[in-house]
């Protein structure tokens, strides 16, 4: 009886916290009948749903009570829209696929709306809002990628970026950084295509900075000007990965090598979250290690994300037909990950490469002392631990004896972690 008793213990044990835990997903109803093709959400919380499903009722759906209610606000017949974007202001935006439905505007909400006509170059593919009235449509024209701009809220037209005899090419993905530059992926089918490409001046002219070969189907860039790629295969079929540009060092580094990536959100506090083909990944640490984070989802490929104004990350089912919403249980960030983010990224390190020693400075006012630090790998495992002694939110370390790499600082300093990247010569 004994032996039965601490048995069934045992049982209860093991199973007590999946009885208790919360999933961090949770599938919001949508009729399962339709295809999702894009999503966005207003500053007030209400989602807006694009769906394509050749039917008489594709169209743009709105929830006003998240997600757990739909109607149809506006009915596009056999032509739904492949992108939404909403404005800070609210107006909607939503590039559609058919005559009449090239580009559709809502300033009430979704109650009422207004088409305008639009370059037609091939079929758009995606369209992003910057302040209140610059639109960019990316587009897949029959001679390649091309990038369209709008400063007058879809009024009047300019190409600002096309590739040429790129049959295959197309623009996938559009970020605009805080500071106003802009970066576009580019997806391919073809040899000697493909990567990500940098503007600094509106449009006007492109720097490539690299991935030719690759089909580059996401871009973001956080709140501090750092991009983030994601990269679903290359012209090999190979090559899954998420690579990274930060904004203090020019040098393309991979953050993480596979599997294929679809889509890539970042909320408030700087957390990058992946679309992968087995499930969604997440990085705390500005992209130096991911973790899956699919607890709640069911196996299988996740399409596109997106993170709203209260820090919901949303995940779409991958593959075709995707007909599945998920969101996450609660808001992904917190006050304390607020806090510690605002004061975390922000030790300015010089020389970066570095060969050997290196100076680090703290942007806000550290008292001086010593602090305790640790340098880890891409592993996430610890190499170096020590002290530095800090003067006037100076200090300095000597690396020379790491090998050529890239590596992660840490340093404690009266409860906050503060971090900088270090790439090693």
């Amino acid at each position: 009886m004994k032996q039965l008793t601490t048995f069934l213990l045992a049982i209860l044990l093991y199973l007590f916290p999946r009885l208790y835990a919360q999933d961090f997903w949770e599938l919001m109803p949508f009729p399962d009948s339709l295809t999702i093709t894009c999503l966005a959400v207003n500053q007030q919380g209400d989602i807006f749903v694009g769906t394509n499903t050749l039917t008489a009722y594709d169209g743009v759906f709105r929830s006003q009570d998240a997600g757990q209610t739909w109607e149809l606000v506006l009915d596009m017949g056999l032509y739904g829209p492949s992108s939404i974007a909403i404005t800070d202001n609210g107006v909607i935006f939503v590039l559609g696929g058919g005559p009449g439905w090239y580009l559709t505007k809502s300033s009430d909400n979704g109650q009422t709306w207004e088409s305008f006509s639009m370059p037609d170059y091939g079929g758009s593919v995606k369209i992003v809002v910057q302040g209140e009235d610059t639109l960019y449509v990316s587009q897949w024209a029959s001679s390649g990628a091309m990038l369209l701009k709008s400063e007058n809220g879809g009024l009047d037209w300019e190409v600002v970026f096309t590739t040429e005899n790129h049959v295959s090419e197309y623009i996938s993905d559009i970020a605009i950084a805080p500071n106003s530059d802009i970066f576009v992926s580019l997806d391919c089918f073809y040899p000697n295509m493909g990567g990500v490409y940098k503007a600094t001046d509106d449009g006007a002219t492109w720097e490539f900075l690299g991935l030719l070969n690759h089909k580059v189907i996401a871009v973001e860039v956080n709140e501090q000007g750092d991009l983030f790629i994601g990269v679903r295969d290359n012209s090999l079929g190979i090559g899954w990965a998420i690579y990274a540009v930060y904004h203090d060092n020019p040098q393309m580094v991979e953050c993480l090598d596979g599997p294929a990536v679809y889509d890539l959100a970042i909320n408030s506090a700087g957390h990058i979250y992946a679309s992968t083909g087995l499930g969604v990944m997440v990085s705390k640490d500005n992209g130096f290690t991911f973790d899956f984070e699919n607890s709640g989802l069911p196996l299988g490929a996740k399409g596109e994300l997106y993170c709203d104004t209260e820090d919901y990350i949303y995940a779409l089912s991958g593959g075709a037909p995707s007909n599945i919403i998920y969101r996450t249980v609660e808001p992904t960030v917190g006050i304390k990950e607020l806090s510690n983010f605002a004061s975390s990224h922000n030790i300015q390190i010089a020389p970066n490469p570095v060969q050997g020693l290196f100076q680090g400075r703290f942007n806000g006012n550290i008292p001086d002392g010593t602090y305790a630090y640790t340098i880890s790998g891409l592993s996430g495992n610890n190499i170096v631990e020590g002290s530095l002694m800090l003067s006037q939110n100076s200090f300095s370390i000597d690396i020379s004896f790491l090998p050529p790499g890239f590596y992660l600082l840490k340093v404690n300093c009266d409860g906050f972690v503060y971090t900088s990247k270090i790439i090693k010569t």
